[in-house]
């Protein structure tokens, strides 16, 4: 979802909240951001976690409440056991609430790996984000700028407070990464170049550090990542005028890459953009780069990591989207996520070339059968029990 996407539809469901909708007003929404077609979009990893400050400043108070009330059973597979593999799915997350048949905001759940047990948790937040060591979980509901640290053993929550922005975790597990800055009121505010950039969370300390970054006020919601190496972020950059509205996406001129304090390493030369952990291979050496939307037939480029040259362009499947790698020769994509034809959606396995090798169902569970974001990890560790999605 796009920045503009998210800010028309949280306007609606302000408006929601306060009373009866007018007629159309959903609908309003998605025509304002420009888009008439919506379809179920697996945006890589924390690409779909997009929280909707975009600024930042000095510290934050991190404090501990129970995570909301939610159930804590498990969900069962559609299977009676998993099949050994190499990748396990790590998180269904819806991506968004819903409107009801009543016209109020209902938030849904999301299911997410509980890897000591093998089991997924419902959890009742509708965006999640796994750490890469599977211990904790960045989650905040939609339609609210407060982002948590999710415990995945106790179901604690640690509330950031002061701070929004698009989360995404270190490959260590050690940082939270957020783009964005403090939760100041009004657009003039929101809009001034000291309260734009990015938050490093050290979620062991409970310290944030705000760094400034100009490039964060871009048209694309600011999605920055870490590089594999921990020690360098990036943020896909377009040229764009910040507030300014487009029809689609802001077409792709660059990849910024900023060290721990904010300042600019260099920039890599793009068409296309980098969104989420998700893209990396496993070995580091590569990544995925492609359109923010993905819907209808796409393209993606596998490009180095530290030059974003592009060695292959990859036609995926008609009507799928970009998952993740499956190892460092194939790709993971879901497909059906536009099918009218009535077709469960699925996961499908492709090699560089786009040619599909091998396809796996979606967990039975309604949650995962109408999931946003699906999100991979490793399978190592998983007990023998594991009823997760391992493929």
């Amino acid at each position: 979802m796009n920045d503009q996407l998210q800010r028309e539809l949280t306007r609606a469901f302000e408006r929601l909240s306060a009373g009866a909708p007018p007629p159309g007003l959903a609908e309003g929404a998605l025509r304002r951001a420009g888009r008439t077609t919506l379809v179920r979009r697996v945006g890589a990893a924390g690409a779909a976690l997009a929280v909707l400050a975009v600024a930042g400043a000095t510290a934050a108070t991190l404090r501990t409440t129970a995570a909301a009330p939610g159930p804590r059973t498990t969900a069962g597979s559609s299977t009676p056991a998993t099949r050994p593999g190499t990748v396990a799915v790590t998180a269904y997350g819806c991506g968004g609430g819903r409107v009801d048949a009543h016209g109020q905001y209902v938030q849904d759940d999301s299911l997410l790996l509980d890897r000591t047990t093998g089991r997924y948790a419902r959890v009742p937040y509708c965006q999640v984000l796994p750490s890469p060591d599977g211990r904790l979980a960045a989650v905040f509901r939609s339609g609210s700028e407060r982002v948590g640290i999710l415990d995945v053993a106790s179901r604690q929550v640690r509330w950031i407070d002061g701070y929004a922005g698009r989360p995404a975790w270190s490959p260590d597990s050690r940082t939270l990464l957020l783009t964005g800055g403090p939760l100041v009121q009004g657009q003039a505010a929101k809009s001034d170049p000291a309260n734009i950039g990015f938050v490093l969370v050290d979620v062991r300390a409970m310290r944030s550090q705000f760094h400034p970054v100009a490039e964060a006020a871009n048209g694309f919601g600011s999605a920055a990542v870490f590089l594999p190496d921990g020690r360098t972020i990036a943020i896909t950059g377009c040229a764009c005028t910040p507030g300014a509205t487009h029809e689609g996406e802001w077409p792709v001129t660059h990849i910024s890459l900023y060290d721990l304090r904010g300042a600019l390493v260099r920039t890599l030369p793009a068409t296309q953009g980098l969104w989420s952990a998700a893209a990396f291979s496993p070995d580091g050496t590569r990544m995925v780069l492609g359109p923010q939307l993905q819907y209808g037939t796409v393209r993606v480029q596998v490009a180095d990591v530290p030059t974003a040259a592009v060695r292959r362009s990859v036609l995926l499947p008609q009507d799928s989207a970009f998952v993740g790698w499956y190892d460092n020769q194939q790709l993971v994509v879901l497909t059906g996520v536009s099918d009218r034809t009535g077709r469960s959606a699925r996961l499908v396995v492709v090699d560089l070339a786009g040619h599909p090798v091998r396809t796996v169902p979606l967990l039975g569970d309604p949650v995962a059968r109408s999931a946003v974001d699906i999100l991979l990890g490793p399978a190592t560790g998983l007990p023998g029990t594991a009823t997760a999605t391992v493929f």
